[in-house]
């Protein structure tokens, strides 16, 4: 199948549907329920411990109980916001609003009336919902997974 012919199949005006409505969630979620204080704390405050790390020292120094990619996303992304740790889940509200997507493109290649309510059902999925408004790397890796299985289930199914 061509890559025109593969694109003109997709249901485009569902998967907007469900990434606004996805992003509406996680962004009222965030906004409710969220502050700079509440970034700081348990886990959440070992990853920005170990961003800071590699920020000071350009190198990975620190503990061997987390792998170093989430901390370098987290270094990224204050290397084009500054050092506010709020920008941190409205980044992650959008990536998993798109993994949002992915799931309802997969759905659709399984049942072709499956995009909207797998879609829309993982739009309010509660931890997805919670995850995305934390400093946490669960968001980052489902996005990475769904978007591996989408590219093997679009390209060879």
């Amino acid at each position: 199948m061509t890559t025109n012919k593969m694109l003109s199949n997709f249901p485009w005006g569902s998967l907007c549907l469900i990434f606004f409505a996805a992003f509406v969630v996680r962004i009222s979620y965030i906004a409710v329920f969220t502050s700079n204080e509440q970034l700081v704390m348990e886990d959440q405050y070992l990853y920005l411990s170990m961003a800071q790390v590699i920020r000071e020292h350009g190198i990975w120094t620190s503990t061997t109980e987390r792998v170093p990619g989430y901390p370098i996303f987290i270094n990224l992304l204050y290397d084009l916001t500054g050092n506010n740790t709020i920008y941190i889940p409205l980044l992650q509200a959008a990536i998993d609003s798109v993994t949002c997507v992915i799931i309802g493109l997969l759905a659709n290649k399984v049942i072709k009336q499956g995009c909207l309510l797998s879609g829309y059902a993982s739009a309010v999925n509660l931890n997805m919902i919670v995850l995305s408004g934390m400093v946490l790397n669960d968001s980052l890796f489902l996005f990475f997974f769904y978007e591996r299985i989408a590219i093997v289930c679009l390209l060879h199914l």
